[in-house]
């Protein structure tokens, strides 16, 4: 039971602890969605029809597309998100 307790402390702490990390880094984070949230159809990529439901995204998802495959990968979206902050 001590156990328990101790990790959902543990759990409590670590999540109030990611959450003040992403509020310090300001508003831009706020600016640009989850990836699973753009990713509407779980295929693991954003499509420019994906993309249009955020108007930043949109007007830059060429330049987020680095391989020109005409979708965006979690790794050039985590890369746009880095690149944005």
């Amino acid at each position: 039971m001590n156990r328990l307790l101790t990790l959902l402390a543990v759990a409590g702490i670590c999540s109030s602890a990611a959450f003040a990390v992403t509020a310090q880094a300001g508003e831009k984070l706020k600016e640009l969605p989850a990836f699973s949230q753009l990713d509407t159809d779980a295929d693991r990529h954003i499509s420019a029809d994906e993309a249009k439901a955020h108007e930043w995204l949109s007007k830059n998802f060429s330049k987020a597309d680095t391989d020109q495959d005409g979708r965006i990968s979690q790794s050039e979206y985590l890369a746009l998100v880095k690149m944005k902050q």
